[in-house]
């Protein structure tokens, strides 16, 4: 590590909430989300329409569950994973899923302090949090055509910024394991073995007299591992065509029928080499442009048909009751995607 101008990092405490300070995080009321449309009559067969809308995501926390979103919270719900192999040997089996080298870590709340989860894996949110931001536009020309048939041409883009990912901040650098391959598996003598005492150090690193050498080689390595969540900072855009031809219910028959093209990104790293430059740069380069995984193509068909049988219908207006009984609408629907 010092070869490369690398230096161990062992500041750091944990913030907690209080009865002064009893956020998790720290949002801000400036968020501005204006509307806007406008429509332009061009005779009395057509219209553009034009709009504009600012959307603020909600981050992921506010939909899960109330156990998954304890769970972000160091020390308040602990996770004891298994060992891994000792040179190619299991620490761990069926008959001793918990041996003395890595018991059980129960839940301790706020009780360790600036001690919590030494020597365990972290996970948390990004403090100062800012949801993500969706700038969408839409502009579409409508024009009504023979038998009450209406044309729709649309195009939609959607603009987001602030999206959140996830991050290791205690990720070693790649560099490391390209160069050294498989000597960074070599088992070396653990310097937190039995370090301090419980209260001090309670993680599953405590436990264990050997370590790899790879593990050695991060920034914090008095932590296995510190995931920050709801991390903002990448971008996405989807662009969207779609042509939209629609007959109203008109004299028992409707019918839609749809194609849709859509092209989204959204950035990402493509390597470990890219996730440590967006993690060393402060998330401002590293990023790569890649596909989603929504369809580029979608057709999608529909119809309705009112059946001309029974009461008031065409056919049978005076069928017997069992005959009133007959089905009067039929209807489908298909859509098909593609990419």
């Amino acid at each position: 590590m010092a070869s490369k101008g690398y230096g161990y990092i062992y500041n750091g405490a944990w913030v907690f909430t209080s009865k002064d300070n009893p956020h998790a995080w720290h949002s801000t009321w400036k968020n501005f989300l204006p509307r806007v449309g406008v429509n332009y009559r061009m005779n009395d067969d057509s219209v553009v329409r034009f709009a504009y809308a600012r959307y603020l995501m909600p981050t992921s926390n506010v939909r899960d569950t109330l156990g998954d979103f304890v769970n972000q919270y160091a020390g308040f719900a602990q996770t004891t994973t298994t060992l891994g192999l000792a040179q190619g040997v299991p620490q761990q089996s069926l008959a001793n899923p918990y041996p003395a080298n890595n018991p059980v870590i129960e839940p301790y709340g706020q009780e360790y302090g600036r001690y919590t989860n030494l020597g365990g894996a972290v996970s948390l949110d990004q403090y100062e949090l800012r949801p993500q931001i969706n700038d969408r536009f839409n502009v579409s020309y409508q024009r009504r055509l023979w038998w009450d048939t209406i044309v729709d041409l649309n195009y939609f883009l959607n603009y987001g910024t602030r999206v959140p990912y996830s991050i290791d901040l205690n990720m070693m650098d790649p560099a490391f394991r390209y160069e050294q391959k498989t000597a960074l598996n070599a088992q070396v003598t653990n310097p937190f073995y039995q370090y301090g005492t419980v209260e001090t150090f309670p993680g599953a690193l405590r436990n264990n007299r050997t370590v790899t050498l790879g593990s050695l080689l991060k920034p914090y390595p008095q932590y296995t591992a510190l995931t920050q969540t709801n991390t903002e900072g990448a971008q996405m855009r989807t662009h969207s065509f779609e042509v939209r031809l629609q007959r109203p219910f008109t004299k028992g028959f409707s019918f839609l029928a749809a194609y849709a093209w859509t092209h989204e990104r959204t950035q990402a790293w493509f390597d470990d080499i890219h996730q440590y430059e967006v993690l060393t740069s402060g998330g401002e380069s590293g990023w790569q442009w890649q596909p989603t995984q929504v369809p580029v193509h979608r057709i999608t068909t529909a119809f309705t048909w009112q059946i001309p049988v029974g009461t008031g219908r065409k056919f049978l207006t005076d069928a017997s009751p069992a005959g009133r009984q007959t089905a009067r609408t039929a209807s489908g629907s298909s859509s098909v995607e593609w990419s």
